[in-house]
């Protein structure tokens, strides 16, 4: 459901929910209606139903009216969205992460890497974590792994990276040299 549906909507529940309010007003003679076509509902039972049944009605309606934006905001898909004189570009955070482990792969020393990609007014920020192989110096891997990263990264979507931040989260032991050992 749409930003406009969800508006259109929440305004629909509030009239509702304005005239359930306005018909128990006439039942309990807080509204005077008296000498118009109205006075004849004043002190009915229907008329108090009616109202509460506008009132629940009304209230339903409004209620998913913004219930209907959780759930969009939960499903939507994340993404850097660019403008060119052809229309829009949607580069989505998972392409974005893909991008990223498809370079880490290529780092020798990385054996694995989870990443999260957020974007901020001065940028995109990609968070690493990674497990890497024991007997590497892990502040140049980290700086090699930023600095590949970010090239590739912009080079590819041409958006800024702020910052790429790398975790090292564990050593993992390289199951192929401790076979050969």
């Amino acid at each position: 459901m749409g930003l406009g549906t969800r508006f259109i909507l929440g305004i629909c529940g509030i009239l509702i929910i304005a005239v359930g309010i306005f018909s128990v007003g006439i039942y309990l003679n807080l509204i005077d209606v008296s000498g118009t076509i109205l006075a004849n509902f004043a002190g009915q039972e229907a008329t108090a139903i009616t109202g509460l049944v506008f009132l629940i009605v009304g209230l339903a309606i409004l209620g998913v009216s913004f219930k209907g934006a959780n759930k969009e905001d939960g499903k939507k898909v994340k993404s850097i969205i660019q403008y060119n004189e052809r229309g829009e570009i949607n580069i989505s955070f998972q392409a974005i992460e893909n991008m990223v482990l498809r370079v880490s792969r290529d780092i020798h020393g990385i054996k694995e890497t989870s990443t999260k990609v957020s974007v901020t007014e001065q940028g995109m920020v990609i968070e690493l974590h990674v497990k890497v192989l024991p007997d590497l110096q892990i502040p140049p891997l980290a700086a090699e792994l930023q600095g590949k990263i970010k090239e590739y990264v912009e080079d590819k979507t041409g958006m800024p990276v702020n910052e790429v931040s790398v975790s090292v989260e564990n050593i993992v032991v390289d199951e192929m040299g401790k076979r050969r050992s």
